[in-house]
C-alpha cells in the first residue's frame, strides 16, 4: 500500500523505478473495431495486419521487461507518426495509451523469408498477403509470426501438405485444428452451442471442439484423427485472415 498523492485530476504518470509487483496480460485477438478499419478502403489502417487499440493486439509476446512501457516492448524501435501519436494521447480515443500503436507510416512491416532467413519479394504487383495465401494454396506450409507466437498453416484439403505438417512436427497422432474465417464458416462444419460461439469470438480466440456436420467429410480422414468430433479455431489476427 501507498499513501494517497491528494491529487484532483486523473492522470497517467511515467513509470518510476521500484520493485516489480504486477504481471503482464496475454495477447488478445484483434477487435471487431479494428477489423472494420482494416477492412475499410478508406481507413488510413486498410489492410494494416499490425492494427491493434487498448481493446486487442500484443501484450506479452512484445514485452521485454517491466514496467510495461513502450520503450521496454519490441515497439521502441518505431516511433509514432504524429497521427498515432494524438490518438495516444487523446482520452476520447480507444487508443488512447494503447502502447503497441501503430500504422502503416510508423510501425512494424510485414515480410517473408525462407527456412534461412531470405527474403522474398512477391512477383509484380502482388501484395505480400496475396502471395503467401498462393503459397499456402500450392501446398506450402507458412509459419505466421502475429500475435500469440507462431501459427503453422497449411490448406487443410490438401493431404501432402498436411502429411508434411505432420512429419515435421512429429505430431503422428493428434488431432490439428480447423481454422475457419468466422462463426458462419465454423458452423458449417461443426454443431456450435452458445457457449462455443462465445469463445471463438472472445480476445483469447481459443481451439473450440464440436461435433461434426457433415460437411467436414470434405476433409481427409487422417487430418481430423476423431471420428465425430472437430477442433477449430477463428484468426486472431489480419495475417492469417487472409
Amino acid at each position: 500500500m501507498t499513501a494517497p498523492l491528494a491529487e484532483t485530476e486523473f492522470t497517467i504518470a511515467k513509470s518510476g523505478a521500484g520493485r516489480v509487483s504486477t504481471t503482464i496480460v496475454p495477447d488478445a485477438a484483434t477487435c471487431e473495431d479494428c477489423l472494420d478499419e482494416i477492412f475499410n478502403p478508406a481507413d488510413r489502417r486498410f489492410q494494416y495486419p499490425f492494427t491493434n487499440c487498448t481493446n486487442c493486439g500484443p501484450r506479452l509476446t512484445i514485452t521485454h521487461c517491466l514496467p510495461y512501457d513502450r520503450a521496454n516492448t519490441s515497439m521502441a524501435a518505431f516511433p509514432m507518426c504524429s497521427a498515432c501519436s494524438r490518438e495516444y494521447e487523446d482520452p476520447a480515443n480507444r487508443r488512447f495509451h494503447a502502447l503497441p500503436n501503430a500504422c502503416v507510416q510508423c510501425g512494424p512491416q510485414i515480410w517473408l523469408c525462407d527456412k534461412k532467413g531470405k527474403r522474398i519479394d512477391p512477383p509484380e504487383k502482388t501484395s505480400m498477403l496475396s502471395y503467401a495465401t498462393e503459397l499456402i494454396g500450392a501446398g506450402q506450409i507458412l509459419a505466421i509470426k502475429g500475435l500469440g507466437g507462431f501459427h503453422l498453416a497449411c490448406d487443410g484439403s490438401n493431404q501432402q501438405a498436411v502429411a508434411t505438417l505432420r512429419q515435421r512436427k512429429g505430431r503422428y497422432g493428434k488431432p490439428l485444428a480447423l481454422m475457419v474465417r468466422d462463426l458462419p464458416m465454423a458452423e458449417l462444419y461443426v454443431y456450435l452451442d452458445q457457449t462455443a460461439r462465445i469463445l471463438l469470438t472472445s480476445p483469447q480466440a481459443p481451439i473450440v471442439l464440436g461435433k461434426k456436420t457433415g460437411r467436414a467429410g470434405r476433409f481427409p480422414r487422417h487430418w481430423l484423427l476423431v471420428k465425430t468430433s472437430l477442433a477449430l479455431c477463428c484468426p486472431i489476427h489480419l495475417c492469417i485472415i487472409c
